[in-house]
């Protein structure tokens, strides 16, 4: 599991692209950034509350209004990350989170001391959010649209 937003087409992947208003939307694009699924789906709510048609299996399409919503959203999931001091706090965060559980057994598998280094994945995951922010920030200042879609 990779606990970053990066450019390369892998399987069980998000895929997110910033494209002009009226272009169409097409897989794998060279400028695509893609993030491992178990990483998304920690930030799931965020999407799925700022475009109500949001679906991990579709494309889906997110214009000015959504892209705000999806801003907002974003830069208080940032806050939450950043906030967090402890780490109790931190596990009780991603097991609150959609398949938070599924994150925390990735985790393990990839890092068994992954608990004492807590906030450097806690540091990781902000960042993720943070690249998240920076990007439907390009799209609010530059009138472009944000694809989203699952694989």
């Amino acid at each position: 599991m990779r606990v970053d937003l990066y450019k390369k087409d892998l399987n069980n992947v998000v895929e997110l692209q910033v494209l002009e208003e009226d272009l169409p939307y097409h897989p794998g694009m060279r400028e695509s950034f893609f993030l491992d699924t178990e990483v998304f789906n920690l930030l799931t709510h965020c999407f799925e509350t700022s475009h109500s048609l949001y679906d991990y299996q579709e494309p889906t399409r997110y214009s000015a209004r959504q892209i705000v919503a999806l801003h907002h959203a974003l830069k208080k999931e940032r806050k939450v990350l950043e906030e967090i001091q402890e780490e109790a706090s931190f596990i009780s965060l991603i097991r609150s989170r959609f398949m938070g559980t599924l994150f925390l057994s990735a985790l393990e598998e990839q890092d068994a001391l992954w608990e004492k280094k807590w906030e450097f994945y806690r540091h990781r995951l902000a960042g993720v959010v943070r690249s998240l922010v920076n990007l439907t920030e390009l799209c609010m200042n530059t009138g472009k649209t944000l694809w989203v879609t699952g694989y």
